[in-house]
């Protein structure tokens, strides 16, 4: 569902276009595609080589996030891969330090970043005035994905 949120997200963002998409089921990938002339593709090394990709949305299970990620940064290719980054720190720190090396950036897809109430939480914490974190357990969500 989230890869069908990110597709829909360039409607809005001027400069760019979805010239791509792969999907291990074709008829999903179609139905995210924007158009007719956007590609469909059988595999990520296909996507990988495509010209005129710039980079790359990785919005798979978490387990092949780091594979996905470190392959396209790798291309040349700038990735904003969704949460969890991956399965582990190490697998985060190869990830991140792939984009150092490659000069290209690694985002997460993680908006709440950006909810007033997350926010609000954020600078409280930055304030000192609650004291310092030991830990921290929230309970958020969303309306749904449609």
């Amino acid at each position: 569902m989230i890869g069908q949120i990110r597709a829909r997200s360039f409607k809005n963002l001027p400069g760019c276009e979805l010239v791509a998409v792969t999907d291990v089921d074709k008829q999903r990938a179609r139905a995210v595609a924007p158009s007719p002339q956007t590609r469909i593709l059988d595999n990520y090394e296909e996507m990988l080589a495509c010209d005129g990709v710039e980079a790359i949305i990785v919005s798979t299970p978490p387990q092949f996030h780091e594979e996905l990620t470190i392959a396209a940064l790798e291309a040349g290719k700038h990735v904003l891969c969704e949460k969890p980054l991956a399965n582990s720190v190490a697998a985060c720190r190869r990830m991140v330090e792939t984009s150092s090396r490659t000069g290209k950036t690694l985002a997460t897809g993680f908006n709440q970043r950006y909810f007033p109430a997350i926010q609000f939480v954020k600078q409280t914490l930055d304030s000192g005035l609650i004291g310092e974190l030991d830990h921290i357990r929230a309970f958020a969500g969303h309306t749904g994905l449609s």
